[in-house]
């Protein structure tokens, strides 16, 4: 057993981007990811009715006005999900893409998206933000958004991601 001990808030900088909320084509939070070596994105869906949620990533150039100037991500994310996590706790490693829609089947449900920046986000044009936005699913379906950032450097204050 590794005797270094990891401390989740000074390591790994978390951001809500979209709170619980019922589903109805909704667009999270805008972070940037300039400080940041890697990034995560944990979808979570609480399925009411069959209407299936699904969910795509955005690239931007900026967190204040890039809801109208955005892209498709410029590579596949690595992702992982659970379509019901009160049967088992196990993730399963998907094919690799750009979006992730869940099944039909009523459950509480989980997705994660693993961005490597250089390969999914077109840096050399300063697309350095993301966000994530649902389909529109169902009122009875509730989902929320979270990002974990892999910081470049290790600081006492990780850096703000909801500023450029």
């Amino acid at each position: 057993m590794n005797s270094t001990k990891m401390c989740l808030p000074e390591e790994v900088k978390h951001i809500i981007g979209l709170g619980p909320q019922a589903d109805s084509a909704t667009d999270s939070d805008i972070i940037c990811l300039k400080n940041a070596k890697r990034a995560w994105v944990k979808v979570e869906v609480t399925q009411g009715n069959a209407a299936i949620p699904d969910f795509t990533i955005f690239q931007c150039t900026d967190v204040a006005n890039s809801l109208s100037d955005n892209k498709a991500l410029s590579g596949n994310c690595e992702i992982w999900y659970n379509e019901d996590v009160s049967a088992a706790d196990t993730l399963t490693r998907g094919t690799a893409a750009k979006t992730y829609s869940f099944s039909a089947d009523l459950a509480t449900k989980v997705c994660w998206f693993q961005l490597d920046l250089a390969n999914c986000l077109d840096l050399a044009n300063d697309f350095d933000c993301i966000f994530v936005t649902s389909g529109g699913s169902n009122s009875s379906n509730y989902i929320s958004v979270n990002f974990f950032l892999d910081p470049k450097y290790a600081e006492d204050v990780l850096p703000a991601a909801i500023t450029d």
